[in-house]
Formats: C-alpha cells, sequence, structure tokens
C-alpha cells in the first residue's frame, strides 16, 4: 500500500524559535486557532513531525521516537529551530490524545532543558575549548552519564546525541558572549 500524501507547493507558516520555549508558545497558538496541518521542525537533530487536527496534537514523529517520547523531545532540542506549517485537509488517525498532551510535556521539557543548561555550563568549566562531541562525550561517560540517563533526564537516545547538544550549546555560549 502507498500513502500519498496532497503536498502544498508553500507552507502556510514558516520561520525561527530563537528560545526552547517559543516552540510550546507556537503549539498552544496552533491549539488556540484550531489549525489542522504537519509542522516540520529542523535542528541539528532529526525531522520533527507534528499532525495538529483543529489544533489538537494528533501524531508526532522525531527519528525513531513517536508520541509523547518525540514531542518532548523536540521540546528539548533548543534554540535555532525553524519550521514550517503545512495545511493539512485530511491529518493522520490520532495516535495521542491532544487535549492534554502540552501539560503533559510541558513541565519535563522544561525541566530537561534546565538540566542540560547546568550540563553545558558544568562541562564548560572542565573543557575550556572542546575539540569534538567525542571528547565531550569521554567528560559525560567520565561523570557517570550512561545512555540510559542521557534518554531519560536529557531525553538525548544516547550519550553520543547528548554529547553534541552539549556541545552545540557551548559553542552558542562562547558564540554569545563574544557579540
Amino acid at each position: 500500500m502507498t500513502f500519498v500524501e496532497q503536498r502544498y507547493p508553500q507552507p502556510l507558516l514558516s520561520g525561527k524559535v530563537d528560545e526552547p520555549d517559543h516552540l510550546l508558545m507556537l503549539l498552544h497558538f496552533l491549539a488556540q486557532c484550531g489549525l489542522s496541518g504537519r509542522l516540520e521542525t529542523r535542528t541539528s537533530g532529526p525531522l520533527t513531525l507534528i499532525f495538529t487536527d483543529s489544533g489538537r496534537i494528533v501524531k508526532v514523529v522525531r527519528g525513531q521516537e513517536r508520541g509523547v517520547a518525540a514531542l518532548s523531545a523536540a521540546l528539548c532540542a533548543g534554540s535555532n529551530l525553524t519550521f514550517d506549517l503545512y495545511p493539512w485537509s485530511n491529518p493522520p488517525g490520532a495516535t495521542m490524545d491532544g487535549e492534554d498532551v502540552l501539560a503533559q510535556i510541558a513541565e519535563p521539557a522544561i525541566q530537561r532543558r534546565r538540566l542540560k543548561a547546568m550540563l553545558v555550563t558544568q562541562v564548560g568549566k572542565q573543557i575550556h575549548a572542546p575539540i569534538d562531541a567525542l571528547e565531550v562525550t569521554a567528560l559525560l561517560e567520565s561523570l557517570g552519564i550512561t545512555d540510559e540517563v542521557a534518554s531519560e533526564r536529557y531525553a538525548c537516545s544516547d550519550v553520543f546525541a547528548l554529547a553534541e547538544d552539549v556541545l552545540e550549546g557551548l559553542w552558542s555560549s562562547a558564540h554569545a558572549e563574544r557579540d
């Protein structure tokens, strides 16, 4: 069976989210407006697809993750996220309860971002000019961070993905200090 999606050539809404909380605000905006569509978000990590039906989130896919885990990971993805919203006349079947999904993941996502920011600060104090993500991975592992901890506490697939996020955070903060 082949699924053919009706694709609009131009997104209804496009933009950039500078702060992680702004993605949450965008999702609340879509809910208030009652829009149906496919929201594509891009960061340095995997593409996230968020499907809405009359403003309710009905399906989320991010790499291999699905549902609340995928949405939580998208909200923890960090800054400099770009997005496109394509109208959708025939949304996919609901795999999530859109009524309270934002409330369910908002607080944990905010907490994960705070934990990740604290980790960036801690790593920045120990490695002043990291060369690559492998150097950061080695430090994270020496701090006792395993793949399980990276997944549960930081919503990253493994320590390597967490190291890439931390490295991006270090570079972003170094760039901000120069400006």
